[in-house]
């Protein structure tokens, strides 16, 4: 299943908000109770993991169409919460038990993904490459 491009345009311009509104809201506003005041939203590496549950091969088709588009278009991905290198942990664990039955398909999909990730400059995957390369 390949993702429509309004689709992709829809899911970019929800996470660059997002992104945009976080980075100006230090301090996210708590009620008495401590959580945060109205809607919570999922960031798009949130929203990745949860899909990649059921969902691995839309996620990682996803994932890469989307960091196509923020390399293209010069934007930043803000991970907060380390969820790419988190995604890309389970998409390889996935793509080594598939890699004989596939052909590599699947790792080659990985690989892709996590050198647009690395070009984009996300500093948690460069940390999770150089604790990967220690092992």
């Amino acid at each position: 299943m390949v993702p429509s491009r309004t689709l992709l345009v829809l899911l970019l311009s929800i996470d660059i908000w997002t992104n945009w509104a976080r980075a100006r809201t230090p301090f996210p506003k708590r009620n008495r109770q401590g959580s945060h005041r109205g809607p919570r939203f999922l960031d798009l590496g949130e929203w990745l993991i949860d899909l990649s549950a059921n969902h691995l091969d839309e996620a990682i088709v996803l994932a890469i169409c989307y960091a196509r588009i923020v390399k293209v278009s010069s934007e930043s991905i803000y991970d907060y919460e380390d969820r790419y290198p988190s995604l890309l942990t389970s998409l390889f664990r996935e793509a080594e038990e598939r890699e004989i039955s596939d052909n590599g398909d699947m790792m080659r999909k990985v690989l892709e993904l996590q050198d647009l990730l690395v070009s984009v400059g996300i500093p948690s995957i460069e940390g999770w490459l150089r604790s990967a390369e220690r092992r």
